[in-house]
């Protein structure tokens, strides 16, 4: 009788301690979740602190016409940086600082059209930005302008001209390696060696 009251408790105890140690975990993890939450919002509020202070050094900058604070302040604007977001006056400070050929300033407009950001989807006109910038010699945007290119957005697909820009992204210092070997990859090696004299002819043009 008592051997089996016993096996009935070494079984019920066998049932419950999984349950029990799932229920540990599941509680762990809630813990670990609440802690990196908490530390998230920490984080957050000591970038947003920075952020307010930098606002204030760039806005009289900006105003001022500083071409750089200005592309820096539209980037804060664009992205509710220390402000609150407003894609309108930061395409206003982009294009201030476009108009004195800050190449930075134009890939953000080209971001600004591509994506929409309170105008009108502009593929194109997002497609004459990133070429501005590219033309510059500005890295990101010629990684850019290789991808619509390549996918034939906001302009004719063309491999030679996708190849070419990513090409001189590499060579920049841009990491643009796989987007390179995708596009080689459905390009004949006569189109490859075309895209690469472009690309030569380009950086001796612009030394």
């Amino acid at each position: 009788m008592r051997k089996n009251i016993l096996l009935k408790l070494i079984l019920l105890i066998g049932l419950a301690l999984p349950v029990y140690v799932v229920a540990e975990g599941a509680e762990k993890d809630r813990r670990i979740l609440r802690e990196t939450i908490e530390q998230w919002r920490k984080d957050e509020a000591q970038k947003q602190g920075y952020y307010k202070k930098e606002f204030q050094k760039l806005k009289p900058l900006a105003e001022q016409g500083n071409a750089n604070s200005q592309v820096k302040l539209g980037i804060m604007y664009k992205h509710g940086r220390g402000v609150k977001q407003n894609y309108s006056e930061a395409l206003r400070l982009f294009k201030l600082s476009a108009e004195q050929g800050n190449a930075e300033a134009m890939l953000n407009i080209g971001f600004i059209y591509k994506f929409g950001m309170g105008v009108s989807k502009d593929e194109k006109e997002a497609v004459r930005w990133f070429r501005l910038a590219a033309e510059r010699g500005f890295l990101e945007a010629q990684g850019q302008l290789g991808w619509m290119f390549e996918k034939g957005i906001g302009i004719k697909r063309n491999l030679v001209q996708a190849y070419k820009w990513y090409y001189l992204s590499l060579i920049g210092g841009r990491d643009s390696t796989t987007s390179l070997n995708i596009v080689g990859t459905v390009m004949t090696p006569a189109e490859r060696t075309e895209a690469k004299r472009l690309a030569k002819e380009w950086m001796e043009k612009h030394r």
